[in-house]
């Protein structure tokens, strides 16, 4: 019997705790929806009170409120420029000089022999990933094996 209340107590001490967690899981839903409410009401407040101050400040101005914002309008006006006119005459640069590769290659095309084998010693290539190529290692697994036996005698 005792073992049987033992288990009984357990199930309501669990039960217990439960409800305890849901409680105070819907206090801090609670007060969660409160603090949005709050935080929401003083938003309001200040946007209203803002708009009044610039209701006032348009009002004694009579609509001659200093504006800042064209100064740096001006500025950012003319660093677009700048950049548009960089950006402008980097794609006529790349242009002409794709036209000008062309044009050569159309030249060299319609060159006769003679005319390309002097135009080739009067501008050689120029190799630009020159690099030395010696000879590569063969591994003896390989080779076969007559290859690998020591050369006898003869050219």
């Amino acid at each position: 019997q005792q073992h049987e209340y033992g288990y009984r107590s357990g199930m309501r001490q669990a039960v217990l705790e439960e409800q305890q967690h849901e409680v105070e899981k819907a206090k801090k839903e609670k007060r969660k929806k409160e603090s949005h409410m709050l935080v929401e009401q003083i938003i309001k407040e200040e946007l209203t009170a803002e708009h009044l101050k610039n209701q006032a400040a348009d009002s004694d101005d009579d609509g001659a409120a200093i504006n800042t914002d064209d100064e740096n309008e001006e500025e950012e006006y003319e660093a677009w420029k700048v950049r548009e006119l960089k950006r402008i005459k980097n794609v006529r640069e790349e242009r002409e000089a794709r036209e000008k590769e062309a044009s050569e290659l159309d030249k060299i095309r319609n060159m006769t022999e003679e005319e390309r084998r002097l135009w080739q010693r009067m501008n050689p290539k120029q190799i630009t990933n020159k690099t030395d190529k010696g000879e590569v290692p063969v591994p003896p697994e390989v080779l076969p094996p007559r290859c690998l036996l020591p050369r006898q005698g003869g050219p």
